[in-house]
């Protein structure tokens, strides 16, 4: 009887081990190890959040979702979920409560991105949230552009099926057009015509030479007025001078000299008008009487 007791209670204890292992990992897998504080975020739609939906900061478990219940702001329902994170966690107040799911068919989850401000919020506040598409949402719209992609490239084959005659028609004209122009370059081609070619070819391969030629003795002509211009650099600068000195005396001298050239037209009019009125003044050199004075 006494064995029987001990076995018992060996297994009594076994059995609650167990149990306490059990309740242990489950509270470690929800991220529910001690003493928490509660926060919430309001949510336009919750499918697949409810009470045990983990919540995750950054990507590391720190709480669970306690309750979800419905609200009624400005005619529209919209979600409050409450949240149980562990305590003194700090959550910048610009932080977004996210719901994500990582893959095909994995479970929703809550995911808090921290936020970069220094201000930390208080236990009971809310969380900013943001919805996140799951997975169907995001193949569903993916399979929406696609068809109409798909859409626009059969308009753009009907396009190009109903251009397609004309655009037969132009290319059979290209080539027409292509094979004359063929035929004129094998014309052009022909022996006569390359000789020619190759004529006016030597002829410009002379006319390079000349060039090169005409440019080596402009390079030599050059390179001798520089020479020149160099050891008669003295005798230039005398004779700029001296230049500049006749300038200088024309100068100051141009008023008398403009004065006597206009005695002299003078003079040479008088002397004009002397001989047109009496051409024997040249033979006699006296000048007719004055029948004015007789």
């Amino acid at each position: 009887m006494k064995s029987n007791k001990i076995n018992y209670a060996v297994v009594g204890s076994f059995v609650l081990a167990i149990l306490a292992g059990l309740v242990i990992s489950v509270a470690m897998l929800t991220g529910r190890t001690g003493a928490t504080d509660t926060y919430f975020a309001v949510y336009d739609n919750v499918t697949n959040i409810k009470y045990g939906t983990q919540v995750m900061f950054e990507g590391y478990p720190v709480g669970q979702v306690e309750d979800v219940q419905p609200l009624q702001q400005e005619g529209k329902v919209r979600f409050r979920v409450d949240m149980s994170v562990l305590q003194d966690w700090h959550i910048p107040d610009d932080s977004i409560a996210q719901v994500t799911s990582s893959g095909l068919l994995a479970a929703i989850t809550i995911v808090i991105q921290a936020g970069r401000s220094k201000t930390m919020l208080e236990p009971g506040a809310e969380i900013h949230s943001s919805s996140q598409k799951g997975m169907f949402d995001a193949i569903s719209s993916v399979a929406g552009e696609t068809t109409g992609l798909i859409q626009r490239l059969r308009d753009i084959a009907d396009h190009f099926a109903d251009k397609a005659p004309e655009i037969t028609a132009n290319l059979t004209e290209f080539s027409v057009k292509l094979n004359k122009s063929g035929s004129q370059l094998q014309e052009m081609l022909k022996k006569k015509n390359a000789e020619n070619l190759e004529a006016s070819l030597a002829n410009f391969s002379g006319l390079s030479e000349n060039l090169q030629e005409s440019t080596r003795k402009l390079d030599t002509l050059l390179n001798d007025f520089s020479l020149l211009a160099s050891e008669n650099k003295n005798g230039i600068k005398d004779s700029v001078e001296d230049l500049r000195h006749i300038m200088a005396s024309m100068s100051r001298h141009i008023d008398a000299i403009s004065h006597n050239l206009e005695i002299s037209s003078r003079n040479m009019s008088e002397f004009s008008r002397q001989i047109r009125a009496n051409p024997g003044v040249l033979l006699s050199g006296k000048p007719p009487a004055d029948e004015a004075a007789q």
